[in-house]
């Protein structure tokens, strides 16, 4: 072999080993990389868990209030006991039913048909079927504050509608937002305006058609409430009328005026023009 085939070996076997250094060098670069990325991420978990612990042991409360709360938990679970053992004994305690005849379920109905005082927390809803019925859930709903319950019930004398309407027109926005309906906003200044300690009914009589401007016959009663320190008392004429929802109140053109008075004012009508009907 000749001296230049001697040399073309040679470099030919240099370069090669060359090649493989580098090789290995890059194979080791990616493995140190990879190695690398991993501890910053297994780094970056620690980091993340530390934190978190750290954020549970301060969120734990001191050793003062565990103690306190092992003491609340013991002590409820000895008044739960307590009550329980109280509970049994008033089961020996408890008295046959029937031994006072006089702690039955109060008949209102019969109260008012009596000419009864009724304490106003006596007053049940009784629904609207009847003109006594209706009558009670009136004076229920006014000492209940349950404007919906009267709201519903509520019809306007038909010579007055034009006023309602103008003046459910008048009022605020904010106080049509609030009541959402005329009714419902008569039903709230009734109440306000029925103050209940006890209720006798003291008059109670048919109307015909034509009276209070019915279509057909009608009932009316007569209400005097107590109510106060000063037991002031007050008569109240409640007028009902029949229809497909059952008995309703009618609401008269002085309440329309009394109330419009109060919510937007007294009109001053044009000289010459007459004024609405009463």
């Amino acid at each position: 072999m000749t001296t230049r085939s001697l040399s073309w070996l040679g470099l030919i076997l240099l370069l090669g080993l060359a090649g493989a250094v580098l090789a290995l060098q890059r194979t080791g670069r990616l493995e140190l990389v990879s190695q690398l990325e991993t501890a910053r991420e297994t780094q970056r978990r620690s980091d993340a868990l530390r934190a978190e612990n750290d954020r549970l042991t301060a969120a734990q409360p001191p050793p003062s209030e565990v103690e306190r709360l092992r003491e609340d938990r013991v002590a409820l679970g000895r008044l739960r006991q307590e009550v329980a053992t109280l509970r049994e004994a008033a089961k020996g305690l408890a008295l046959p039913a029937g031994l006072f005849p006089n702690t039955q379920k109060v008949d209102t109905a019969q109260m008012l048909r009596d000419r009864r005082r009724i304490p106003s927390e006596q007053l049940t809803n009784r629904g609207w079927k009847t003109p006594l019925d209706a009558f009670e859930t009136v004076l229920w709903s006014a000492a209940n504050g349950e404007v919906d319950a009267l709201a519903q019930a509520l019809v306007f004398d038909p010579r007055w509608s034009q006023q309602v309407e103008m003046l459910w027109a008048r009022v605020s926005p904010t106080t049509r937002a609030e009541y959402g309906s005329v009714e419902r906003l008569f039903a709230a200044m009734t109440i306000r305006d029925v103050p209940l300690g006890t209720a006798q009914l003291i008059h109670e009589t048919q109307l015909k058609a034509g009276d209070h401007a019915l279509p057909g016959p009608g009932h009316a009663f007569m209400v005097t409430t107590l109510s106060g320190a000063d037991k002031s008392t007050r008569s109240v004429g409640l007028y009902f009328r029949p229809s497909e929802k059952g008995w309703q109140l009618l609401v008269p053109g002085s309440a329309v005026t009394k109330y419009r008075d109060q919510l937007v004012g007294k009109p001053t009508p044009p000289q010459g023009n007459p004024s609405a009907p009463e």
